[in-house]
């Protein structure tokens, strides 16, 4: 072994290893992140645990709660997740009624318009689609949108602007937009 001094201080500048003492990657046991299957990196830190040293155990404790922690963010997102995202019961998209009255009051005539125009061919369309049996997890959503956007109309109608608004029909039913109840 070889010693020198700088600044007073002695540094070892060789070792001799003990081959009698097996070595040991702490670095897999540490970190669930790494392994490839995490059952696996269980059963191996379970076996080991009783042998491991103070401070890997800590380490193998942070290591493991930081990953719990991002797994809980994947399934249950933080609460600034939009709540369009959000599911009823039965899967279907679930409309945030103040979000949807704060977007709409934010917009110009022209934009509500043409928000309603497309809402009401989103609706067609998927009304069409519920019929042939396909799955509209977004209608009730579309729905919920479309008349939060008539509302707003409605209630600027009131105050004196004017909308070219094309009646529509589902199924040869004239759809009311109620616009002279909707606008309190």
């Amino acid at each position: 072994m070889a010693i020198i001094t700088l600044g007073g201080i002695e540094y070892i500048t060789e070792a001799i290893g003990d081959e009698t003492i097996p070595a040991h990657n702490y670095d897999d046991v540490i970190d669930v992140s790494k392994a490839e299957d995490p059952d696996q990196w269980f059963g191996r830190v379970q076996a080991e645990w009783p042998s491991l040293p103070p401070e890997i155990k800590n380490k193998v404790i942070d290591s493991t709660s930081q990953y719990i922690g991002q797994l809980t963010n994947e399934i249950n997102p933080s609460e600034s997740a939009p709540i369009e995202e959000a599911k009823d019961s039965s899967g279907n998209d679930v409309y945030n009624f103040a979000e949807g009255k704060a977007k709409v009051k934010g917009m110009n005539d022209d934009a509500l318009e043409y928000t309603r125009n497309d809402l009401v061919e989103v609706i067609k369309a998927q009304e069409d689609m519920a019929k042939q049996g396909h799955s509209t997890p977004k209608l009730g959503y579309y729905w919920d949108e479309y008349w939060t956007v008539v509302d707003e109309i409605a209630r600027r109608v009131k105050k004196g602007s004017k909308f070219n608004l094309q009646s529509w029909s589902l199924d040869g039913a004239p759809v009311d937009d109620h616009l002279d109840e909707l606008g309190q």
